[in-house]
């Protein structure tokens, strides 16, 4: 994949996007996959997808470490009926609901370590073709339909001392979806059957409220968002148009219908970013074809995601795409394939990215296509595992220059492995992340030093000592905080053991400064600030 998918959450928080455009990648095309997919981002604002192997009757869970998709079963010898949803905890550990119409089960997989393991949450004909599974501070519940001859109805599952316990929500109600609240408190959407309006209702305790009606409308979604809200999406009856709704308590909901929105829309799923950007995706039963309509500031809009003879009636989204847009994942009926969309901004192309070893230091060099449309560049780093501590910024400023870009990286244990990851930021302010490269840190030859400038902080002149185990040509050169040489300081024979070097800073602004040694193959760099 070219784009790899952002990383820092707090990059992308920008409340006006234009331009731009939905690009489709295939996830995988090994047989019949992707059917009941659904989606969600990890701690790093990765897309982590569930979905149906019907080829071999698996459940299938994937994930995006950065630069590629990564596969696990997550159960066998399963036949999914109608959709799974996915969730994964804080520390990145998933789980997985599903409807297996082999035994008329719902089906809880989770994993933990390497190991996955699927549980029994209810059973019964009919049951588990929609699902929602959420993780409370208690532990996980779920949502699931039951149809039983010809009364539909929404239940809902929970674990107590292990063991899972199930009670119904309500009778008669269809196409629900579950979300909880910032007091963990569950709250459900449905279609009510008998009248064609969507509800809410929310458990205190073991008592379910009495529903509100919402609108007039059906095949519905909710999520509890950033604004602690509740967000709502459902197509107006008989596909007629889509809308949206919103509440602050759940009991008074402002609705509007979405003009913008084409054809006859249905199976809706809805996402709110931290930016407070609202996305709705759903299936176009005219056209056939999948689309997502977004509200970016204040207006709705209305765009085509995938068009291919039928795509998108499996569809799913989640927050924290790129650009401050959302993923969407959606089966493409017609090859059978997996898809992931997400929302390109830039025209900013990488062409190479690396890490590379160095005396002392890590040598980090990158080269782009579509320079112009680059404002700059940040780079961040992580040792280690990365799944636990975010990776740091290492420039205090954009990066900028003309491709192609080095960073040196002074800073660094010997045999410690490092993983950097870039992110090329456009005129615009939206970014592209790309990584990790990787390397592990060499160490600095015997007795080859670069000591610490002084004085530092410095406004007038400074001195810096620096050794060599034998003689040969050195080179001392200054770099501002966006890594764009300043001085050449030295370069020239220097002597084996100690040479001290004083150079005037009269000429240098106020800042923050990195000086790096190279000498014999080998390099190190430190920081000195200079005032004024």
């Amino acid at each position: 994949m070219k784009t790899i998918f952002p990383i820092i959450s707090v990059i992308l928080t920008f409340a006006g996007i234009a331009g731009g455009a939905w690009v489709s990648e295939a996830v995988t095309s090994n047989g019949d996959v992707g059917s009941g997919c659904s989606i969600v981002t990890d701690q790093w604002n990765r897309p982590c997808v569930a979905y149906a192997d019907k080829t071999n009757k698996l459940v299938i869970y994937a994930r995006f470490t950065g630069t590629q998709w990564v596969f696990e079963t997550a159960a066998t010898g399963v036949e999914i009926q109608g959709e799974t949803s996915l969730a994964v905890d804080t520390t990145g550990r998933p789980s997985i609901v599903f409807g297996d119409i082999i035994t008329e089960e719902v089906k809880y997989a989770s994993k933990s370590g390497s190991t996955w393991t699927v549980e029994t949450v209810a059973e019964g004909q009919g049951t588990g073709r929609l699902v929602t599974l959420a993780l409370s501070p208690a532990g996980p519940v779920v949502l699931y339909s039951v149809e039983v001859g010809t009364t539909p109805g929404i239940s809902y599952a929970y674990r107590d001392a292990g063991v899972w316990e199930t009670e119904t929500v309500r009778s008669g109600g269809v196409s629900a979806a579950l979300c909880l609240d910032g007091n963990s408190i569950p709250h459900v959407v449905y279609q009510d059957v008998a009248t064609t309006t969507v509800r809410h209702t929310s458990r205190t305790g073991t008592t379910w409220s009495t529903p509100i009606v919402v609108a007039p409308g059906i095949d519905c979604d909710v999520v509890y968002g950033p604004d602690s809200s509740f967000h709502v999406s459902y197509s107006q009856p008989a596909n007629a148009g889509l809308g949206y709704a919103r509440s602050t308590d759940g009991n008074v909901w402002a609705t509007e219908a979405i003009s913008t929105a084409t054809g006859k829309p249905a199976y809706t799923h809805i996402a709110v970013t931290a930016a407070g950007n609202k996305f709705i995706s759903y299936f176009d039963f005219a056209t056939y074809d999948l689309h997502v309509s977004k509200n970016v500031g204040t207006v709705w809009t209305d765009e085509l995601v995938a068009a291919n003879e039928y795509v998108g009636n499996y569809n799913a989204l989640t927050a924290n795409g790129p650009n401050s847009h959302a993923y969407v994942a959606y089966y493409d009926n017609r090859p059978a394939d997996l898809k992931v969309a997400y929302y390109n901004l830039s025209a900013i192309s990488l062409r190479s990215f690396n890490a590379k070893t160095g005396a002392g230091a890590v040598n980090v060099s990158w080269s782009t296509a579509g320079d112009a449309e680059a404002a700059g560049f940040n780079l961040y780093r992580a040792n280690g595992n990365y799944l636990a501590v975010k990776p740091a910024r290492l420039n205090a400023e954009l990066i900028t220059g003309r491709s192609p870009y080095r960073y040196v990286d002074a800073d660094v244990d010997p045999g410690v492995t490092y993983q950097y990851w870039l992110e090329a930021v456009s005129a615009s302010g939206a970014g592209e992340t790309f990584g990790p490269a990787e390397c592990r840190a060499g160490s600095l030859p015997s007795a080859f030093a670069l000591r610490q400038n002084y004085p530092n902080p410095g406004s007038d002149k400074t001195t810096i000592v620096f050794s060599l185990p034998t003689a040969g040509d050195a080179t001392i050169a200054v770099y501002d905080v966006t890594g764009r040489k300043v001085v050449t300081a030295f370069d020239g024979p220097a002597a084996a053991g100690e040479n001290i070097l004083t150079f005037a800073l009269s000429d240098f602004p106020a800042g923050v400064y990195t000086y790096r040694l190279e000498a014999g193959g080998a390099a190190a760099v430190r920081k000195m600030v200079v005032t004024k």
